[in-house]
């Protein structure tokens, strides 16, 4: 923008938008947690999968039950968790009704 060869917004823009998805500037912009895109998810679901097979070929040979091996947790899973409703009292909510 400024200096012996100034730039345009545009073209600044288009730097921008140009850079790898591994830079602190994207990574500062995702919506996902800490940089935890589809290459993470993908492997995460891999490692998923993996425990899954071992699992049932651990079953399918073994007299014994075993429980299944716990998901590699995600960071998003937190954020999804479903909200209690609020309780309140029935006298709490008539004195409110009153009021």
């Amino acid at each position: 923008m400024w200096g012996e060869q100034a730039w345009g917004v545009r073209r600044l823009l288009t730097h921008i938008k140009g850079l790898p998805p591994d830079s602190a500037y994207v990574r500062s912009q995702m919506k996902s947690p800490l940089g935890w895109g589809n290459d993470v998810e993908m492997l995460a679901t891999v490692v998923d999968s993996v425990r899954y097979l071992t699992d049932l070929f651990i079953s399918a040979n073994s007299e014994s039950k075993q429980d299944p091996s716990p998901r590699v947790p995600r960071p998003y899973e937190a954020a999804l968790e479903p909200v209690k409703a609020p309780t309140i009292q029935l006298s709490q909510f008539a004195s409110m009704m009153e009021d």
